[in-house]
């Protein structure tokens, strides 16, 4: 999926349904592995015979899920945005300084000048 134009592709003309389990398949194996790998964790910690380190371990694994929903939920908005992006008309009128990194007339003034 490297080139743009099998990414247009995508993101325009494949089906909906088609599109969907193509970007959410990669999202789940992740999620997977990274159940297996917690799971793995806890059980090689525990092997140590030590209560403290696997609490310690019970207790740091919900803030590694959300760390890994807030990454998710970061990327699926890029996501929407870069496909809302492709879908929009070129920019025209006073919505243009959304889009360049020239300076406006608002941006260029100064406090005081």
């Amino acid at each position: 999926m490297g080139e743009p134009s099998e990414e247009r592709y995508l993101f325009e003309e494949m089906p909906v349904h088609k599109a969907v389990a193509t970007l959410a398949i990669p999202t789940v194996i992740s999620q997977l592995v990274t159940m297996v790998y917690n799971l793995a964790d806890t059980f090689f910690i525990g092997q140590i015979g030590n209560p403290v380190m696997v609490a310690a371990v019970s207790l740091v694994s919900p803030w590694f899920n959300l760390l890994t929903a807030l990454g998710n939920l970061f990327g699926l908005g890029g996501s929407s945005r870069i496909s809302r992006m492709l879908g929009a008309p070129p920019p025209r009128g006073d919505n243009l300084w959304l889009f360049t990194d020239e300076p406006t007339e608002t941006s260029a003034r100064r406090p005081g000048g």
